[in-house]
């Protein structure tokens, strides 16, 4: 009976409905009126705008028993936040205040199934963010996941690192995810690198774009976008790192595709010029590509003590 009263494409709400909305709807008070077989007049209101709400952080269990591994990790994030020195903008100009760049390293998290090793990344992130936004510098937290049956999916760690990186809201759209990565561009890399950015990212996250910039790439090859990507993406985080130490997490590493894992050895060598911490993720698989990659490198293991799986607060 209320939805009678209402005009083309509006909603109606009485109070009981209007009042169990989130802040994300906008509601516009339309006053009282008299509703066919109600004594008395209906208060309304109708939606006028939704504004999804910022990315939510979900609730982190309390973690116990992993203060080793706390220990570790906290130190490298002290390093790339260390204010005693500045990162150099430029690497290629001499070094002319005697101060040494701040640079990052690579540590990997060795543990079975249900050891912890996302419980512990999630509650180090939690602390992390926590006090950089206390800061005026403060820094640049991001993370993907693998899926078990993502080896399929081209680049799928990435394409999720990058959604963080954006901090689009739970229900970001694909359009409005393909708005919020022009302007992550348009800011990172200015506007006139653009062109040379933003298309890329974009096609390789499956966005929408523009109907002359689609039919531009229209041609693109597999292969070509991924030559791209391995240039695109360190030169990203190159820009961010000279912005803010930025942290990485790249979880559950054994599944991850060939592209990512390629993308993986692409950053790699980052940690040793900017204030860049790469924390990888993985079980014990030596027969997997990532086992291979990770051993290769001069990085440090931390190994997750099985004998304190389950330690949380519950």
């Amino acid at each position: 009976r209320l939805m009678q009263h209402a005009a083309d494409n509006q909603i109606l709400l009485d109070t009981a409905v209007s009042t169990q909305l989130s802040a994300a709807f906008h509601l516009t008070d339309l006053g009282w009126i008299q509703v066919k077989g109600k004594a008395d007049p209906i208060h309304i209101h109708t939606v006028t705008a939704y504004q999804p709400p910022e990315r939510q952080i979900r609730h982190i269990e309390r973690l116990f028993g992993r203060n080793d591994e706390l220990e570790v990790i906290s130190k490298q994030l002290s390093v790339i936040s260390s204010p005693k020195a500045s990162p150099i903008t430029d690497y290629r100009s001499p070094i002319t205040d005697h101060r040494l760049p701040i640079t990052g390293s690579i540590t990997v998290i060795i543990g079975e199934v249900g050891q912890g090793k996302t419980l512990l990344l999630d509650s180090i992130r939690a602390a992390t963010e926590a006090a950089w936004q206390s800061t005026p510098d403060g820094g640049i937290w991001a993370s993907g996941i693998s899926l078990a049956y993502g080896n399929t999916f081209t680049g799928y760690l990435f394409i999720e690192l990058l959604r963080d990186l954006l901090n689009l809201p739970p229900a970001a759209t694909p359009e409005q995810t393909s708005h919020r990565l022009r302007d992550f561009c348009q800011e990172l890399f200015g506007a006139a690198r653009l062109d040379s950015t933003y298309p890329y990212l974009a096609k390789f996250m499956n966005l929408p774009l523009p109907t002359d910039i689609a039919t531009r790439l229209d041609g693109l090859s597999g292969e070509s976008l991924r030559w791209q990507l391995f240039e695109l993406i360190p030169d990203l985080l190159r820009q961010l790192c000279k912005q803010l130490p930025v942290a990485l997490v790249l979880d559950d590493l054994q599944w991850a595709d060939p592209t990512s894992l390629q993308l993986v050895e692409r950053l790699a060598p980052l940690t040793a010029e900017m204030p860049l911490l790469l924390l990888l993720a993985l079980r014990p698989d030596t027969e997997t590509r990532a086992w291979t990659v990770v051993q290769s490198w001069n990085t440090s293991t931390l190994p997750v003590d099985p004998s304190h799986t389950g330690a949380t607060d519950r």
